[in-house]
């Protein structure tokens, strides 16, 4: 494990999608603006709690 709070994750691409998405899932009940950055398009994905536009631009690639 890289990581010991979990933030960061290493492994199959579909199965760090599917941990994404999931985490989403269950920000959004707390956060309903919740989301990931650019999942489908890069290597590192964020996940944020509130609009993206809030963020540093670099934070999606």
């Amino acid at each position: 494990q890289s990581c010991p709070t979990g933030a960061v994750a290493f492994g199959d691409r579909d199965f760090i999608l599917e941990k994404v998405m999931k985490r989403v899932q269950d920000l959004k009940k707390t956060y309903p603006k919740a989301t990931a950055l650019n999942p489908e398009d890069v290597r590192g994905i964020y996940i944020v709690t509130d609009d993206p536009k809030k963020y540093h631009e670099y934070a999606a690639a």
